[in-house]
């Protein structure tokens, strides 16, 4: 199940970060992250006790070459979380 896609554009001066924000209940999640369909790294998501109501914030250093395609999704053996947002720095 894909989560959302991106594309950068132009040249990026540093390295972008993601800000996930989201919630999880009683055990971490699990993203898988991917650069041009390749999978990049795994993306853990420490608990914060409920779906709803407390939500944290994990960043995440990414590189993504120019023109490239970031995709983040659940594999098997992944574990979700509640997402709020993501968002690209």
């Amino acid at each position: 199940m894909g989560l959302r896609s991106w594309k950068p554009s132009g040249r990026a001066v540093r390295p972008p970060s993601l800000d996930i924000v989201r919630a999880t209940m009683n055990k971490p999640a699990h993203l898988s992250q991917y650069i041009n369909g390749a999978e990049s790294q795994s993306i853990s998501l420490p608990t914060t006790g409920s779906w709803s109501t407390t939500h944290a914030t994990k960043k995440v250093t990414v590189t993504i070459p120019q023109g490239a395609t970031l995709k983040l999704q659940l594999d098997a053996g992944d574990a979700s979380a509640n997402l709020d947002y993501i968002q690209v720095d």
